[in-house]
């Protein structure tokens, strides 16, 4: 039984589809087109965030598809995240990002890192520095004071949903712990290279209706590594069965009970990647993609620690990985930031 038309049942028994349009990493001026492409050719599922800098553009093209017919707002699930520089100020954020994408209430409202960054006067400055030049990191405001702004988001209507991204399974089962509010859906970093590391995580999640979505499916290219699509036994798998490799890692996401959000501009890869559904894996498939850790080490691309300037490096250990072990902090199962 193929996956097509699948979508995950949030504990707000709202419905989101279990494909969606990243739009991270896309150059100024794509997004519009993509989005635009991607809403005719059926995608329902648009994932936003402030720091991407092109909310507008989605906005701007969410406005032309409803206004010209190709879908109406109910029909289009929007994702947003609240930025390192508004973990203070959620409310003002958010309603910064419905003017941006031109509607009255987000479906989810992500925390999109547990790391919060002293505000700087000026809103626009997103990385802001500290007398040292580093990344100035806030570790007085603790996650759990985030996360009781968001909930008030959700009470006022500004949002339909919330939720976590970029957290640790205890950070997690800290919130659901010391809070009323469960989060709907954490957004990570998963593919078949990270998923050892994400199975705590996954697994919990699970166990609380909690709903998983993936970021990089297909990898990605920050460090110059090879992503999953580029390798051998993966590009001679797709060819065999005449599949892409995204459509491979796309479909096993999604079989793994985890929504994927692949970032495309191209508009044969966007109707493709939306294909992704459209047949069940074969057994040699999944065992290749399932046993990739094995061969190649399990390997996490995004570590913010390695972001190279004018945004980065943030000097936190969030992930307690080889590569952070030069933090100045470090990132609390309760939340709060503490010197490492």
């Amino acid at each position: 039984m193929s996956l097509k038309n699948h979508h995950f049942t949030l504990n707000t028994g709202a419905k989101m589809p279990a494909i969606g349009l990243g739009t991270w990493l896309a150059k100024p001026d794509e997004v519009r087109q993509a989005v635009s492409v991607a809403l005719k050719q059926g995608y329902r599922h648009i994932d936003a965030a402030r720091v991407y800098g092109n909310e507008h553009e989605v906005g701007q093209a969410l406005s032309e598809a409803l206004s010209s017919g190709v879908c109406s707002r109910s029909d289009v699930w929007i994702t947003s995240k609240l930025w390192n520089t508004d973990h203070t100020r959620a409310e003002a954020a958010i309603n910064r990002t419905l003017s941006d994408i031109k509607t009255d209430y987000l479906d989810l409202y992500l925390v999109h890192w547990p790391v919060p960054f002293t505000p700087a006067e000026d809103a626009n400055m997103l990385f802001p520095r500290n007398s040292d030049g580093d990344v100035d990191i806030d570790t007085k405001t603790s996650l759990l004071d985030t996360w009781k702004q968001m909930i008030a988001l959700k009470k006022k209507g500004l949002t339909k949903a919330i939720g976590l991204s970029n957290v640790s399974k205890d950070a997690v089962e800290f919130i659901v712990e010391n809070s009323d509010e469960i989060p709907s859906s954490v957004q990570v970093e998963f593919h078949p290279l990270i998923a050892p590391l994400q199975k705590e995580l996954k697994d919990y999640c699970e166990s609380k209706g909690i709903v998983v979505t993936a970021y990089s499916p297909l990898g990605n290219n920050r460090q110059s590594l090879p992503r999953i699509i580029d390798l051998d036994n993966v590009k001679a798998l797709a060819a065999k069965n005449n599949r892409t490799e995204a459509q491979l890692c796309i479909n096993w996401c999604v079989s793994n009970g985890v929504c994927c959000i692949p970032k495309s501009v191209t508009p044969h890869r966007l109707q493709s990647n939306l294909e992704s559904l459209n047949f069940d894996l074969t057994d040699e498939e999944r065992k290749t993609l399932n046993v990739l850790p094995n061969t190649l080490g399990t390997k996490r691309f995004n570590i913010p620690i390695q972001y190279p300037a004018p945004n980065g490096p943030w000097l936190i250990d969030l992930f307690n990985t080889e590569h952070e072990s030069c933090a100045i902090w470090k990132a609390q199962s309760n939340g709060s930031v503490v010197v490492a």
